[in-house]
């Protein structure tokens, strides 16, 4: 009977290596195909589409496509800007299954405007979203990203900044303060005027989705996990010295 037990405790200790194993593989291919961000019960970043406008006909609407449909209940989560003098950009935002999204906030300068906004529990499967425009403009761009396992908005900001240098963490969406701990901090930035180089994520912050358009024309996403919930802003660090910078952070609640 000993022996026998003996042999069944190992046979349970070997079980719960393989066990363990298991789950650590899980977690390394999770991370590889959703992103550093990925926790298995917690807020993450899975992917991101982005477009632009080149100019030269007045359109009402721009689109971006992700390359797989959304999990039933993600968010997608936006940033869009067109040569537009308007408070806001957006007129409204949809996806391919008639999801409905939320603008944050919008903010105007000069002949460029931009907007922040969100899309709670999207339907399974949903791929384009499309910003329709508050009047047709020539030039614009959208960024978006889907976010899994994150609930309700708990603070956003969003600003202009000119000329706003390289420095460390210089680009910034101004502070915003969350509620609740274990929140998903997103931000994204454009970068509109001339000299426009390549982003890098603020401190803490990891990077989502990069993309140069044109010389002149560039935008990046970030996110994290805030631990504990306090004052907080989107940054970022520019690799030139751009002209026009239009960034936006959100903050989203755990899922729970």
């Amino acid at each position: 009977m000993m022996r026998r037990a003996r042999g069944f405790g190992a046979l349970w200790a070997v079980t719960g290596l393989l066990s363990l194993a298991a789950f650590l593989l899980i977690s390394l291919v999770a991370q590889a195909q959703f992103g550093p961000t990925f926790t298995p019960n917690g807020p993450w970043f899975v992917q991101g589409c982005k477009n632009y406008l080149t100019g030269g006909t007045l359109v009402a609407s721009v689109t971006c496509t992700m390359s797989t449909g959304a999990r039933a209940g993600s968010t997608y989560v936006l940033i869009a800007n067109a040569s537009l003098t308007s408070a806001s950009p957006i007129s409204s935002a949809t996806d391919d299954k008639g999801d409905s999204c939320t603008v944050a906030q919008g903010v105007s300068s000069s002949n460029n405007s931009f907007g922040i906004a969100y899309c709670s529990n999207i339907t399974a499967g949903a791929t384009v979203i499309t910003v329709n425009w508050a009047s047709n403009s020539a030039y614009g761009c959208i960024e978006a990203d889907e976010l899994r396992n994150v609930g309700v908005i708990d603070g956003h900001a969003a600003q202009v900044q000119f000329s706003p240098g390289t420095g460390s963490n210089a680009v910034t969406s101004g502070s915003f303060t969350p509620s609740v701990n274990g929140d998903m901090v997103w931000a994204g930035s454009l970068q509109v005027g001339s000299a426009a180089g390549t982003f890098s994520a603020g401190t803490g912050f990891t990077a989502g989705l990069a993309y140069v358009v044109v010389a002149d024309k560039s935008f990046m996403s970030e996110n994290l996990i805030q631990a504990t919930a306090g004052s907080i802003a989107g940054t970022f660090t520019a690799s030139s010295s751009p002209t026009i910078v239009e960034t936006g952070g959100m903050a989203f609640k755990p899922k729970g």
